[in-house]
């Protein structure tokens, strides 16, 4: 049975390791961050990787750039490309919002922002960056629902570059109810040619228990990946679920047009329960943690390496320093 949830304590804060089967491997690359305005642009061996957007309504990271520089993730609404759809403008590149959060939608709202809340911090070491984000999600109405705390970590190497989100929400002196609804969360919307379905679409979509493509919605898992050839080249984009987050292994919001969210909320539409059965009450003062990585692979990766992938995840390694 299906029970909405209490949490009044966080899980650990899980820092960016290298990927257990690609280390040994190529030597890990250079990862430097340059504020300019309200962006922080992060390149890795001199190439750049992503920018880190924090002056719209919502913080988000585009562009996605895998090794090559190949654009993996959408450019519309931001850069709006001739071969791609131009639906679904709330969904930029790489964001974490949500559809329900005391009856505030984060997902669509344009008058709901999360926004700065205070001074940006950069730490790491010369192959890993770590970036830490203090974010308050604000209503319509001005007041603030939820604080939280984001740490975004990079590295990479010639053939991947990864990604760690830790995100711990906080409720201020009321509680926080996270609503059961499809629309959130930790998501991606692909490049067109990474696509199952549409035009220009190329890609195949898998999840960790096997199921493909249209068959992945709602469905649980430990992470799922999608790949097709991009300028040329094959190029694979996964998103993981650390073991520790509340309900995992997660629900997914995947459609076959290029979006890809971990999901845990949304049990009423993704597991037939009963209305608001996925809601999560954050307890006054209290704080919950969500941990997920993105792994952007220049050529195709097996199922046996993405297990492998994810299992290093839950590792609780602190990166690997050279400095």
């Amino acid at each position: 049975m299906l029970f909405p949830l209490l949490v009044s304590a966080f899980l650990p804060c899980v820092q960016s390791a290298p990927p257990k089967d690609i280390s040994p491997g190529p030597p890990l690359g250079e990862v430097q961050v340059l504020r300019e305005k309200d962006q922080l642009h992060i390149t890795i061996s001199g190439e750049p990787f992503t920018r880190v957007n924090l002056g719209g309504r919502i913080p988000f990271l585009y562009p996605l750039l895998g090794p090559g520089g190949a654009p993996l993730t959408r450019g519309f609404p931001m850069e709006p490309g001739d071969l791609e759809s131009h639906d679904h403008p709330h969904h930029q590149s790489m964001w974490v919002a949500h559809g329900r959060v005391n009856g505030v939608d984060f997902w669509h709202d344009p008058a709901a922002k999360i926004r700065l809340a205070g001074k940006i911090r950069i730490e790491g070491s010369n192959t890993s960056k770590r970036i830490h984000l203090p974010l308050n999600w604000i209503a319509p109405d001005s007041s603030v629902v939820l604080h939280e705390e984001r740490v975004l970590s990079f590295g990479g190497h010639a053939r991947d570059r990864w990604i760690d989100v830790t995100c711990t929400w906080t409720a201020p002196e009321k509680p926080v109810v996270l609503g059961d609804t499809k629309e959130g969360t930790f998501a991606l919307r692909l490049a067109p040619a990474l696509r199952v379905e549409g035009k220009h679409a190329k890609g195949t979509l898998i999840n960790s228990e096997g199921v493909q493509n249209k068959d992945a919605w709602g469905k649980r898992a430990r992470w799922v990946s999608s790949a097709g050839k991009v300028q040329g080249e094959i190029y694979t984009v996964t998103l993981f679920d650390h073991q520790e987050n509340p309900r995992s292994p997660t629900h997914w919001h995947a459609r076959t047009y290029g979006l890809v969210a971990a999901n845990p909320f949304g049990l009423h539409s993704f597991a037939q329960a009963k209305k608001d059965a996925g809601n999560l009450t954050i307890a006054p003062k209290g704080s919950i943690t969500f941990h997920h990585r993105v792994l952007l692979s220049r050529g195709a990766r097996n199922k046996d390496s993405l297990d492998r992938f994810q299992r290093g995840m839950t590792a609780h390694e602190k990166p690997k320093s050279d400095d």
